[in-house]
């Protein structure tokens, strides 16, 4: 944590791991109050992403079935209008349109052509 002027902090955080080279990867973020706020947006920061890093760790494990059971499961902070007209198609794509077979797939094993 540096303090760039009065009143205005610079943070890193820990964002992961680069997954060709394998250095830390950083993210930096500007924070605007006196250091109890940075320190306290830098240990949010810090959760939030090694929560997230935890998650990344598990995804070579899950299969489509699961990334879209969780998918559905999880809090979207998008408009209503777009979370109302992708949850039916997501639910249909689990339930009918995903054979079992995809289901089992590894989620990592598919690749993008």
């Amino acid at each position: 944590m540096r303090e760039r002027r009065p009143g205005a902090f610079k943070i890193r955080v820990a964002s992961g791991k680069d997954p060709s080279t394998g250095p830390t990867l950083q993210r930096s973020f500007y924070v605007y109050g006196d250091r109890a706020d940075a320190g306290a947006a830098r240990r949010e920061l810090a959760e939030l992403y090694a929560t997230r890093r935890k998650c990344i760790s598990v995804w070579p494990l899950l299969t489509v079935g699961d990334v879209l059971d969780r998918w559905l499961e999880s809090d979207h902070d998008w408009r209503p209008s777009i979370w109302v007209s992708t949850r039916p198609t997501a639910k249909a794509l689990r339930a009918s349109l995903v054979p079992l077979q995809l289901r089992a797939i590894g989620f990592s094993s598919l690749t993008i052509r």
